[in-house]
């Protein structure tokens, strides 16, 4: 028998959506960051939604995560 394989993203509730974009803090790339993060908790791959590359994203997602807005905003939306 064969796993089935994910054919869609995980479904953002939209309780998360609204609150996210009540946030006049984070500009937009910021706050899509904060969404493609809570989907898989892997900053590499929510920095892509820069389009930019994965050497490049691994270089510079560190520098988000720091970020103290993101980090508040992450920590209300976990909750």
């Amino acid at each position: 028998m064969h796993p089935k394989t994910k054919r869609d993203a995980p479904k953002v509730a939209f309780k998360v959506i609204d609150e996210l974009e009540a946030n006049d803090e984070l500009n937009e790339k910021r706050k899509l960051f904060c969404l493609f993060y809570l989907q898989r908790f892997n900053a590499t791959w929510a920095y892509q939604a820069y389009k930019c590359s994965y050497s490049t994203a691994q270089k510079n997602s560190w520098s988000l995560m720091a970020n103290q807005g993101i980090k508040d905003q992450l920590t209300a939306l976990k909750k």
